[in-house]
């Protein structure tokens, strides 16, 4: 079976004097056994800009995502 993976724009927005880091999902990805992606766009976000990043990350089932801690 082909391994999912999730596809999020980045977005760093400038709130309360402070600039964040947010992730939002747009879509997902599929490794192939031959190691390509498939890759399905479900939405673009909107204001891309020159400079648009996204990212690919391997999907993890809801039970460690929530163990899961992030430090920036």
């Amino acid at each position: 079976m082909a391994e999912l993976w999730i596809l999020n724009h980045i977005k760093k927005e400038t709130r309360d004097g402070k600039e964040r880091t947010f992730f939002d999902r747009c879509g997902r990805a599929f490794l192939n056994k031959n190691g390509s992606f498939n890759i399905y766009i479900e939405r673009l976000p909107t204001g891309l800009t020159g400079e648009t990043v996204f990212n690919l990350d391997k999907h993890k089932p809801k039970e460690a995502r929530e163990s899961d801690t992030f430090e920036e």
